[in-house]
């Protein structure tokens, strides 16, 4: 069993615990860790896993956009892409830093859905710092992928 596997073991049972025993305040080094961990599961694609730790701290937090946005991208990626719209939806309504990526995201899944008229309104008022590359590449990437959407007279005819 490897160090990763022993972690694995451990966290079950905690978050067991904590449902039902009602949870304690977590501080903002527990809820920064427990947030790092539900990265790795996603990046893993243990996606039923990372969201388990994402609902909990949505539940410890539930006023903070990070939480949120894992969560929707979690429910994202298992299909259930109604859940994860309306979850990008309370991840960009809970405001603050983050708050374009949330943006951005909920954008390119109503362009997937085929709701490009929405996901071209959010993109036209979607501000995003420069000094934010990885957000601005994919808000550059969505524009672009919209402008081929967009009806043409021309294609019409």
């Amino acid at each position: 069993m490897n160090h990763e596997d022993s972690r694995e073991i451990v966290l079950s049972p905690m978050l067991d615990a904590l449902v039902r025993e009602g949870m304690p305040p977590l501080s903002d080094q527990e809820i920064d860790a427990v947030y790092g961990v539900g990265l790795q599961f996603y990046a893993r694609e243990r996606w039923v896993e990372a969201s388990d730790l994402f609902r909990l701290l949505v539940l410890c937090r539930p006023g903070e956009l990070r939480p949120w946005l894992g969560l929707a991208a979690c429910h994202e990626a298992l299909g259930d892409e109604e859940r994860a719209l309306a979850l990008y939806r309370v991840a960009v309504a809970t405001g603050g830093v983050g708050q374009h990526v949330a943006n951005a995201y909920l954008a390119r899944l109503l362009s997937k859905l085929g709701q490009h008229d929405e996901a071209r309104e959010i993109l036209e008022t979607l501000v995003v710092d420069e000094s934010d590359e990885a957000a601005a590449e994919l808000v550059h990437q969505l524009r672009c992928a919209l402008c081929d959407t967009q009806p043409s007279l021309e294609r019409a005819s």
